[in-house]
């Protein structure tokens, strides 16, 4: 056969189904069929088949006619009822015209008469794995473009959500920028910004170059010597230069999963300068206030130490 190599490389990895009630003759064609296919399934009906068939992945199916119980057409219309594309062949000595148009009516996708001539039914065995071989192709390609769609339409989505949100956002997947939003862009973003911090280690190294030191609440927030977002806890705080000045941040490092399911890194800038300099204020007034009292009335010497002393409890 002009094809056999390429058959045997297209049957590698194809399971067959292979339904013959004639015994000698299922011997023989089976063990053909196991030097060309991955595996081989065989059964002497179409019952049996068709049983053998819903318990297994099949890729192809060879069937006789005339056979008891179900016959070869009849497991024909129930498979191609499970699966359409599964291609059928079915291998008979009939030719009468009633035969084939019901072939044609439960969607048979070759016809093979018998006796079979090895040649041409090899011939058609390299047809209908190419023919396998295309639709795996084409589905692997639809897959593809489905997986680039719902990627996109994920983008989208994220970046829909996270331009609602007030607070600046960014994500990272595998240690590589993915997007920012506008929250971000109109607080951090200057000339060659996204470039700075097309990675992690970069958006460390930028932030810690705006970072600022500020005696009132240099305990309350993340010192600059030695800054790593890869170090830093999973929420931190964090005092820094913006395009609209001074801002306090309560950052939040969380997983994010993307939709090819490689892990990524989610940062949140929660804006809470205010809070914490009232919270600073509050502190330095309660230390005047402790102060105050301390100097005022717990420091001073009472009039008549005597009295006091004199009382027994």
């Amino acid at each position: 056969m002009e094809h056999l190599q390429e058959l045997i490389v297209l049957g590698k990895n194809l399971t067959v189904l292979y339904v013959e009630d004639d015994e000698r003759l299922q011997q023989e064609t089976e063990k053909m069929l196991a030097r060309i296919f991955k595996k081989v399934l065989v059964a002497s009906d179409g019952k049996e088949g068709l049983a053998v068939y819903k318990e297994n992945h099949v890729d192809l199916v060879i069937t006789d006619i005339e056979m008891p119980i179900m016959t070869g057409l009849e497991m024909s219309k129930y498979v191609k009822n499970i699966n359409q594309t599964c291609p059928v062949v079915v291998v008979s000595a009939y030719t009468d015209v009633d035969y084939f148009l019901e072939a044609i009516e439960y969607d048979v996708d070759y016809y093979v008469l018998k006796p079979v001539n090895t040649q041409k039914f090899l011939q058609t065995l390299f047809l209908v794995c190419q023919r396998i071989e295309d639709m795996n192709i084409a589905r692997s390609y639809k897959e593809e473009q489905l997986k680039a769609q719902l990627a996109d339409e994920r983008q989208l989505m994220l970046e829909q959500v996270s331009n609602c949100s007030p607070n600046p956002m960014l994500v990272y997947a595998e240690n590589r920028l993915t997007f920012f939003n506008q929250a971000f862009a109109s607080t951090f973003v200057e000339l060659g910004t996204e470039k700075a911090i097309n990675s992690s280690e970069g958006l460390s190294h930028y932030l810690a170059d705006r970072m600022i030191i500020d005696e009132i609440i240099k305990d309350k927030v993340v010192p600059k010597e030695g800054f790593s977002l890869e170090d830093a806890k999973d929420s931190f705080n964090i005092s820094v230069k913006t395009l609209q000045g001074k801002k306090v941040y309560f950052v939040i490092k969380s997983p994010f999963n993307l939709e090819d399911n490689s892990q990524a890194v989610m940062y949140t800038f929660n804006d809470i300068t205010e809070l914490m300099y009232q919270q600073a204020q509050l502190a330095l007034y309660n230390k005047q206030i402790d102060s105050l009292v301390e100097d005022r009335f717990l420091t001073r010497t009472p009039k008549n130490d005597g009295i006091i002393n004199k009382v027994e409890f």
